[in-house]
């Protein structure tokens, strides 16, 4: 999603959109609901092949929240490669950026190692990753059966809600700043 902003950006697509009349949100907003369609349809058919035909799960519930959680997870990468895209003027600073965020987030969020083998002040910040509550969402819902009512699977979900508001909201700022240069 970032490259192609970017690319956008310096073919001078900004330029022609800009001179139409489009306000930054609304071109954010249409790349937004591109990303979602995409990450829609691979959930749809990873779902149904994973789900049903590669596992044994055995309730319809499970598999709609396993969707739902990777759903806001894709949706999570959608918008912070919009947000690289605004902030990154070049495809190598973007690629740069999405490296210095997303490697230390999944080491510490517990996906690789335990938290609960981390220090005291990475397991907090450990939490505070976009990573960690759909991480044991998905394993307490794998393993456990775990339904909406789930601790984790609720955290899961208000977690990733609270990163893709402020993830967005940062890149209609940014955008806006860009928008004017």
């Amino acid at each position: 999603m970032s490259t192609s902003m970017i690319d956008e950006r310096s073919s001078g697509v900004w330029n022609r959109v800009i001179v139409a009349g489009v306000k930054p949100h609304q071109f954010l907003i249409s790349h937004l609901i591109e990303g979602f369609v995409v990450v829609l349809i691979q959930l749809i058919f990873i779902s149904i092949f994973v789900c049903v035909f590669l596992s044994d799960v055995k309730t319809t519930n499970s598999i709609i929240l396993i969707t739902l959680t990777l759903f806001l997870v894709g949706l999570f990468g959608i918008a912070f490669g919009i947000f690289a895209s605004v902030v990154c003027k070049t495809v190598d600073a973007s690629l740069y950026f999405n490296q210095f965020f997303n490697f230390p987030a999944v080491f510490i969020s517990g996906m690789l190692w335990p938290m609960e083998a981390q220090p005291k002040f990475l397991q907090f910040i450990g939490y505070l990753s976009p990573f960690s509550y759909p991480g044991v969402a998905m394993r307490s819902i794998g393993f456990k059966n775990a339904t909406i009512e789930n601790f984790n699977v609720q955290m899961s979900f208000l977690v990733l809600i609270i990163w893709i508001s402020i993830i967005f909201s940062l890149s209609i700022v940014f955008s806006k700043r860009n928008w004017q240069e």
